[in-house]
């Protein structure tokens, strides 16, 4: 929980913040005790309240996923089991969940003015803490289902949406459709709000008899069946045992998906072979060993082989024979520029020797891979698939030192020479 102090610290704030608001919202005073009508907005707290504790567990998927990049490290190295790692993240989540429901009850409860009475109180802050000890069990099971940001997101997302609209509240039991009736059922949210709404509608002051059309009963059971919720007795307290045996169920699927799913494979990012192999070469002044491997074999044929050395050979002669001397060029900077299909259009050459701006004789580098010759400046730039360099200055030209590994372009078109200016 240190590692993650801020996030409680902006979500302690945020429950004071939202436990204010409602309060005063539902203030007490404000609604008639005494009317169907009223009793029933009182109910409309309670689904409220339990509501802003499911979205504030909500925060739980994410910091499962964030973990569990590491867990399954470690449970790859058999040096932590799944067991140790479920387990005592529910319980350490438990005292927050107590500080949750004490804070929101403590401002809540009193503000509105539910039923006055230690007992339903202290009913009121269990059913509290279970009900986000319940939300924060099943958005770690989604996180440890989806292991991926997006994908639990959807799954969080859409099991939030089922448990609280088929929760008995904002669609009322008689309303669901049969195809639907067994997730009104199965939902954590339809125990929660029949156990908050009996606690709060059994009190003395809700017992009032009432008779409509003919039937006596309690102003409470009224408006309980008003809103399609259930009226027996054992409802204010069975509730507590479904919310303890849903966290149980969801914190015991959570350990079997860590223990026995695979762990979740990250795509490598999609650089081709040559983008990879020039970032080397431009890194190292080298290229990898296993693309000059590759590139041995596939200059075995011999047909082109023998065609891109000769070219080579008559341009080194004709600039031999020239009056410019010709820089060298490294082993791999040559290698690379003289195979045909595996190497990138880019070539990077080894100017030598480096040292201070000095003056020398007109120079001319020629690097051909079997296209027109270009002519610029000698100065260190990016490169395309044929490369010359010729400076000159009225007859002289100019060394700048090179650091390391450069390349040249050129730029005048059939193998002539050009000048700067």
């Amino acid at each position: 929980m240190k590692r993650n102090s801020f996030l409680y610290i902006f979500k302690t704030c945020q429950i004071i913040v939202l436990a204010v608001i409602a309060g005063t919202l539902f203030l007490r005073g404000t609604f008639d005790t005494s009317t169907i009508r009223g009793g029933s907005l009182y109910l409309g707290l309670l689904f409220f309240s339990i509501v802003h504790l499911m979205f504030s567990s909500y925060a739980e998927q994410t910091l499962m996923i964030h973990s569990l990049q590491v867990f399954f490290k470690q449970r790859n190295m058999q040096s932590f089991p799944a067991w140790a790692f479920a387990g005592p993240t529910s319980l350490l989540r438990m005292p927050y969940s107590v500080l949750d429901a004490i804070i929101w009850a403590g401002i809540v409860y009193w503000l509105v003015g539910l039923a006055p009475d230690a007992g339903r109180f202290f009913l009121f802050l269990l059913y509290l803490f279970l009900i986000h000890q319940m939300g924060t069990a099943l958005f770690r099971l989604m996180g440890a289902l989806g292991r991926e940001i997006s994908r639990t997101n959807v799954f969080g997302s859409f099991a939030l949406v089922l448990v609280i609209l088929l929760g008995g509240f904002a669609l009322k039991y008689q309303d669901i459709h049969p195809w639907w009736i067994w997730m009104f059922w199965i939902s954590p949210v339809t125990y929660a709000m029949n156990g908050l709404s009996n606690n709060e509608m059994s009190a003395p002051r809700w017992a009032m008899p009432v008779t409509i059309e003919g039937t006596t009963r309690s102003m409470g059971d009224w408006i309980l069946a008003n809103n399609g919720l259930f009226t027996a007795s054992y409802w204010r307290c069975m509730p507590v045992l479904v919310l303890i045996s849903y966290w149980g169920l969801f914190t015991g699927l959570t350990f079997i998906a860590l223990q026995y799913f695979p762990a979740p494979q990250h795509d490598a990012p999609l650089f081709s072979e040559d983008y990879l192999a020039e970032r080397e070469l431009n890194r190292t002044g080298q290229l990898p060993t296993n693309l000059k491997k590759a590139n041995r074999n596939h200059s075995g044929k011999k047909s082109d082989n023998h065609s891109h050395h000769h070219h080579h050979h008559q341009q080194s002669k004709k600039a031999q024979n020239s009056k410019h001397p010709v820089l060298p060029v490294s082993a791999d900077a040559h290698e690379r520029a003289f195979t045909k299909d595996q190497q990138p259009a880019r070539a990077t050459l080894t100017l030598a020797p480096a040292g201070p701006l000095q003056p020398v004789d007109d120079a001319v580098l020629v690097v051909s891979t079997g296209s027109n010759i270009t002519s610029d400046t000698g100065y260190a730039l990016s490169s395309s698939d044929t490369h010359t360099t010729h400076s000159s200055d009225q007859g002289r030209g100019y060394q700048r030192p090179v650091p390391g590994p450069a390349a040249i372009v050129g730029g005048v078109n059939g193998g002539g020479g050009g000048s700067d200016e």
